[in-house]
């Protein structure tokens, strides 16, 4: 029994890496780079845009983002823009009145990424780092009022749908006001 648990201990993370891998191979016919395209754009989407870059950021904020981009989106096959879509959810939280003024206090806010960002001790990979680099200096990229992204549809609709075959859908709803 003991050597069972040992050779299954050694091959299961392995196995598991190899399907993830075979899994990601395989069932995305697009490239990994290509740009969403919105599939209903928000109502008061005129009124409503991105978030205006930060000027300056500390490397606390740049560390905080990318953990959060890392937790949420990090698998090698989920697209630069997918990562950035999450930080701009951040950003435009934000930027918004209803959520808190920092980046910290968004993402630790009772009931939102509190629990994965201070659960999981996650080393954030080269790759979100500069995506989560690229929103400090350039801001979101998406509308303002684009707020939430989860498995679960919240607000007044549905900005974008990501389909993933491993981890299912992320929705990115928005709110109007």
């Amino acid at each position: 029994m003991k050597n069972y648990i040992r050779l299954m201990r050694t091959r299961l993370p392995l196995i598991g890496l190899l399907l993830t891998c075979a899994m990601a191979v395989g069932f995305h016919s697009e490239p990994v780079d290509a740009m969403p395209n919105p599939t209903e754009p928000p109502a008061s989407s005129a009124t409503t845009s991105a978030t205006e870059p930060t000027q300056a950021y500390t490397q606390e904020e740049l560390n905080d983002l990318a953990t959060v981009i890392f937790s949420q989106a990090g698998a090698t096959w989920i697209p630069d823009d997918i990562q950035k879509y999450v930080g701009s959810v951040v950003l435009n939280r934000v930027a918004h009145d209803r959520f808190p003024d920092t980046i910290e206090d968004v993402i630790m806010e009772k009931g939102q990424y509190g629990a994965e960002y201070g659960a999981l001790d996650v080393t954030p990979d080269a790759r979100t780092i500069e995506n989560a680099r690229w929103l400090l200096e350039n801001g979101s990229v998406l509308p303002g009022n684009v707020v939430f992204q989860d498995n679960n549809v919240q607000g007044d609709g549905i900005y974008y749908t990501y389909e993933d075959p491993v981890i299912g859908p992320t929705y990115f709803c928005y709110i109007n006001d």
